[in-house]
This record gives structure tokens, C-alpha cells and sequence, in this order.
């Protein structure tokens, strides 16, 4: 990961500008973030981390809440973030809150439906009409109740993962006020809620949307912390090659930003990938 600036900040002293102390729209930890961000560098050009957590670290933050403010200094425009590149920088006067560009609530009825039938357990009700406004509100309720900062419609697929892994959950026909509530019987419904969320970013639920596919291998790389890889690629594997003879080579060419994931020539099934034999926690797949 590297930590760079477009601002003119080059000593030993880090200089927060006014425009950043006044904004009352910073949390007191996206503040933070944003200064130690800076400050990392040490009047150097850039500060340079292997990996998402070392960065983390040194800004004193655990990996997840690194990630969490750094999205949220993104999207307020004090971040521009490409790939493992991140820029301590301050808004435009042309920019654009992402928060204040919010879908209309016929498109994100629309979507949630279509959200629901693709992430819904087979047992539950398909949504054949868009979700009726009571239910976005409800589902909003939820969100602000977890304190978490998503979109509906991943708020909606990821309480839904967590149903399709538990065993419960998974052989009920059920319909969408039977999981969140309506009208008065809304807070009843939030511990189940909040179990299910949870249950939503297990391992078993990682595992349940795991299907081998390059996009898939991409997002566990990148939750493993190696944001340097750019693009995962299939590579056939005859009988008899070794495929650690083949990741040597890659990687003896330079191809770092690259991953590959080896799969048999012959029934397609998936042999080895990279850095399963490097780093621990890629050994099993998800």
C-alpha cells in the first residue's frame, strides 16, 4: 500500500488545514485517520506498506476500522484511493458527496426486490413487486439501529447470506416481515437481525458465495490484505506439471500484480492458486 499527498506539506511538522478542522462532517475518527495518514510519510514523497494492515498499524487502527473511515474520508473527498494507492488530499470546489447522490426510492424499492430473489434462500417467498416504502423504512431502521454504513440493498444480501448458512433460518418459508418486523414489532426483530449480520460475514457464509471464479478469488485476495493484485487468471494445468513450477515462473517475470488460480485440464477441477503455499491463510480456500 502506498501513502502519498497532491498537498504541499514537505517538513517534519504535519499541517492540518483549516478547511479539514471546520468541517463538521468529520468524525473525530476519520479526523484522525487523516492526519496520521499524512503524517506517515515524514516529509517524504510517500510512505510505502506491504500490505492494508501494516498500514493500519502504524495509523493505530485495527484492519476493519482502517477500512471503514478510510471509505468514509473517500467518499467525503479527503481520499483518492486507486488500487493500492492512497492520496491524503482535500475536496474540489466541483465535488460531490457520494452521500448526496442518492438513488430515488422507486429504484431502490426496484432493487432490493431484485436483490432479495438473488440472495434469498431457496425455501423463502420470491418478491415479485418492488418492496413497498414501510419495508425500505424499516430496512433503513435496521441499518441505523447496527450503526453500520452500507447500502440497502448489501445490507439485504448480507442478512439473507446469513440466513442460506444457518440451518433454521434456511428451511423456513419465509417472507420479508417475518425477518425484519413491521410497524410496532420492528425493535422486537433487531437482536435476530444483528445475529444474522453477523452471521452474514462468517466463514460459512464466505464459503456459501465462494464459487472459484476469478472475481471471487479477487475478493478473498483483497480481504487477505494483498490489494496489489490487480487480475486473477485460469491457468490449464496438464497432467504431470507441478503448478509451483509455473507460480515460480510467473513471479520470476514479474508478474506480481497478477494471481493465478490452477485449474485440471481435463474436469475443470481447481489444483492450486497462488500464495497457497506462501502465506497461511490462503492455503484452504474459503
Amino acid at each position: 500500500m502506498i501513502i502519498t499527498t497532491d498537498l504541499a506539506i514537505n517538513n517534519d511538522f504535519s499541517q492540518v488545514p483549516n478547511e479539514l478542522i471546520l468541517d463538521d462532517s468529520l468524525t473525530d475518527f476519520e479526523f484522525r485517520l487523516w492526519c496520521r495518514l499524512n503524517a506517515l510519510r515524514k516529509g517524504r514523497d510517500k510512505a510505502v506498506f506491504e500490505s492494508v494492515e501494516q498500514a493500519a498499524k502504524a495509523c493505530g487502527f485495527g484492519v476493519d476500522n482502517f477500512r471503514k473511515h478510510r471509505r468514509n474520508l473517500k467518499v467525503k473527498g479527503y481520499l483518492e484511493v486507486n488500487g493500492s494507492k492512497t492520496v491524503v488530499t482535500l475536496p474540489g470546489l466541483d465535488f460531490v458527496p457520494a452521500e448526496e447522490i442518492k438513488p430515488d426510492k422507486k429504484t431502490e424499492r426496484m432493487s432490493l426486490r431484485d436483490a432479495w430473489n438473488e440472495a434469498k434462500p431457496e425455501s423463502f417467498s420470491r418478491m415479485k413487486n418492488p418492496i413497498a416504502e414501510k419495508q425500505l423504512e424499516t430496512l433503513h431502521l435496521h441499518i441505523q439501529h447496527l450503526s453500520v454504513e452500507t447500502s440497502s440493498s448489501a445490507f439485504l444480501s448480507r442478512i439473507l447470506l446469513g440466513c442460506r448458512v444457518d440451518a433454521w433460518w434456511s428451511s423456513k418459508n419465509l417472507k420479508f416481515d417475518n425477518i425484519f418486523g413491521t410497524g410496532k414489532s420492528v425493535e422486537k426483530k433487531y437482536t435476530n437481525v444483528e445475529k444474522l449480520y453477523k452471521l452474514g460475514a462468517s466463514d460459512a457464509a464466505k464459503s456459501e458465495v465462494f464459487d472459484g471464479s476469478p472475481d471471487a478469488f479477487l475478493n478473498w485476495y483483497h480481504e487477505g490484505g494483498q490489494a496489489q493484485i490487480k487480475t486473477v487468471v485460469v491457468v490449464p494445468l496438464e497432467e504431470g506439471v507441478d503448478p509451483i513450477d509455473l507460480e515460480v515462473a510467473a513471479l520470476e517475470e514479474g508478474r506480481k500484480s497478477e494471481a493465478r488460480v490452477y485449474k485440471n485440464v481435463d474436469d475443470g477441477r481447481i489444483v492450486s492458486w497462488s500464495f497457497k503455499i506462501t502465506e497461511p491463510k490462503f492455503y484452504y480456500l474459503p
